[in-house]
């Protein structure tokens, strides 16, 4: 529960880093990687595996923007997707500042990649993804409350362990 004693949102329960800003349910992540307004679909190149994600964008400087950044965890890559999406004036991706349908956030000269990622295992409370990318800024996921212990019909615990 948050500070409002209410679940915590996706919003709350994601994170930021120099690359891209990422929310998270149990059952998906979401990674908003900001690229410049200019940038057109065909300019993009976005790969998704079980295990790692490259962005990048073709004929700019630098290369990727993320090169083959390992998961924190698996994803189910055959439910992933991505898409372009623009980004309006005067909004910020913040917790609490975010509208999925129009990718509500960001800075007025930039667009995001857009990139949806289907966690391969459902993740609750402190199981939650620490960060995407193995290696980047990470989140306090202590701070959603223990995990839930599932019980078997065997009576033996199914998931919910602290790694």
């Amino acid at each position: 529960m948050n500070k409002l004693n209410k679940p915590f949102t996706a919003q709350e329960m994601g994170g930021r880093t120099s690359r891209y800003i990422f929310y998270q349910t149990d059952e998906e992540i979401e990674l908003f990687v900001f690229v410049p307004r200019a940038t057109a679909r065909a300019d993009v190149t976005v790969s998704i595996r079980p295990n790692s994600l490259t962005v990048a964008l073709k004929n700019v400087p630098g290369g990727p923007i993320i090169d083959n950044g390992k998961f924190y965890r698996l994803v189910d890559h055959r439910e992933c997707h991505w898409q372009l999406d623009e980004l309006p004036d005067q909004q910020t991706l913040e917790p609490g500042n975010y509208d999925t349908a129009n990718c509500v956030g960001g800075r007025g000269d930039q667009k995001c990649v857009w990139v949806i990622l289907k966690k391969k295992e459902r993740t609750q409370r402190s199981g939650h993804w620490k960060c995407v990318c193995v290696g980047d800024d990470e989140i306090d996921v202590k701070k959603f409350g223990p995990q839930l212990v599932e019980v078997g019909e065997d009576g033996q615990e199914r998931g919910g362990r602290e790694r």
